[in-house]
């Protein structure tokens, strides 16, 4: 068994990103599934930031990412019409 950890400089790194990408998507779906993601990706940064408060980061870190791979998805398959490369990947249509 192994330990891990996560910086605290990393997770507020990655919460700001969160932010910025929630942020950038908020406006630019219609539809049951934009919000659906949306609200998904949105409650697991709120529990981000209720895993920072706990100190737990590593939980945090995971939380983060699902979120953050919810917005991209949701760039890339176009639920979400958003076209900003230094926050998600290009999307493949």
């Amino acid at each position: 068994m192994f330990e891990v950890t996560v910086g605290e400089d990393r997770v507020d790194k990655y919460l700001r990103m969160a932010n910025e990408a929630l942020d950038a998507v908020s406006d630019s779906y219609d539809g049951e599934r934009g919000r659906d993601l949306y609200e998904l990706a949105s409650s697991y940064v709120k529990d981000a930031e209720h895993w920072v408060d706990e100190g737990e980061l590593v939980l945090a870190y995971g939380a983060l990412n699902f979120a953050h791979g919810l917005l991209d998805a949701g760039v890339r398959t176009g639920v979400f019409d958003v076209h900003d490369p230094s926050l998600f990947t290009q999307e493949s249509r």
